[in-house]
């Protein structure tokens, strides 16, 4: 619907029954935020832009029962026009006419409720107005910036410029142009990481090899009679270390004693340890030695594994405890004297004692 520049916006429209003469008759009525009041035929004249048939500014609202000479009429009240006069209306229903009369208190009494809601609309509705102006006008700018960028040739080059990287334009590397990239840099002879063949970074890769991590001493102890090292084959040869002559037979090899006592601790029996060193080329009467060394209580302790680390020294023996020292005994109290009877006492006669 189109209104006159001094008009003002849409505040709220609806059907009014109005009287203006003797009788009330409907109209279709257009109210706006600065107090024009439009009537219309009907709601098809007033969307189309015609002309109203009255057109007044209003001035206020009153209360009205709603009774005339003829009758009573539901959800009444009178509209005051800027000349003054009363205009008699009524809505179809309470909720139009609570909504007629705040929209008219909101127009004509600024300082109301209802007026300083529809500032505070206003002025929203303005802030928004002015956000989306300059919203538009920085569209234009950056629209008018970019029309102004040098044109892209229509036919797109087979092989890109070498300023595909360094051109500010671009922001980032397009994933699809990126093999054309990569033979263009081997076309010029350009060595980077993006023409590196994948061969050379999986030999770096391969270099860099994990340490392995030593398992505790606690599993290695712990582990099973099945976990014992098999024997070696019987037709390789043993070697220079192994096959070194066997001690005299007054003395104890303690290297083959560690070794002979730490498959002990593994769980194996002599002859279980006796056979596998054997299989290593260990002289069976050295082994028979040992094993009768270690059975039989040493006089001195077995040396350990020399891949082991020597245990700390231990500290001086502990000191036997002291004999307690025999006391005699305390002297016994000696008796306290016999008491006399009052009889003896006269008989041998008193002794009185002077303090000193």
């Amino acid at each position: 619907m189109a209104e006159a520049p001094g008009d003002g916006e849409l505040l709220y429209q609806g059907v009014l029954s109005l009287r203006f003469t003797v009788s009330f008759q409907e109209y279709y009525c257009v109210l706006s935020d600065t107090g024009v009041l439009k009537l219309y035929t009907d709601e098809a004249s007033a969307a189309a832009g015609a002309a109203p048939t009255k057109q007044t500014r209003v001035a206020g609202v009153k209360e009205w029962s709603g009774e005339t000479m003829f009758g009573a009429h539901e959800n009444s009240f009178k509209i005051v026009t800027y000349k003054g006069n009363a205009v008699s209306a009524s809505a179809r229903n309470r909720n139009e006419g609570t909504l007629w009369v705040k929209s008219i208190t909101a127009v004509t009494e600024p300082e109301s409720h209802e007026g300083q809601k529809l500032a505070k609309h206003k002025r929203k509705a303005a802030r928004a107005l002015e956000k989306e102006k300059k919203r538009q006008e920085e569209y234009e700018a950056r629209a008018k910036a970019h029309r102004a960028l040098p044109t892209v040739p229509s036919e797109k080059p087979d092989v890109p410029p070498i300023s595909y990287l360094t051109d500010p334009r671009r922001t980032r590397l397009d994933a699809r142009n990126f093999p054309k990239y990569r033979e263009h840099l081997k076309a010029q002879k350009i060595e980077t990481r993006l023409t590196a063949s994948l061969d050379e970074a999986k030999q770096e890769e391969q270099k860099k090899k994990k340490k392995k991590k030593r398992k505790p001493k606690s599993e290695d102890a712990g582990s099973t009679d099945g976990d014992a090292p098999p024997p070696p084959p019987a037709g390789s040869p043993p070697s220079a270390a192994k096959a070194s002559p066997p001690p005299p037979s007054g003395e104890i090899d303690f290297e083959i004693c560690a070794k002979f006592n730490n498959l002990l601790k593994l769980g194996l029996s002599h002859a279980e340890v006796k056979s596998f060193m054997a299989a290593e080329g260990h002289a069976p009467a050295v082994l028979d030695q040992t094993s009768h060394y270690l059975t039989h209580g040493a006089t001195q302790r077995a040396p350990e594994s020399p891949t082991k680390k020597a245990r700390k020294a231990a500290g001086p023996p502990p000191a036997a405890p002291p004999q307690p020292v025999s006391m005699p005994p305390p002297p016994t109290p000696a008796a306290p004297p016999a008491r006399k009877s009052l009889m003896d006492q006269i008989r041998t006669g008193f002794s009185f004692k002077k303090k000193s």
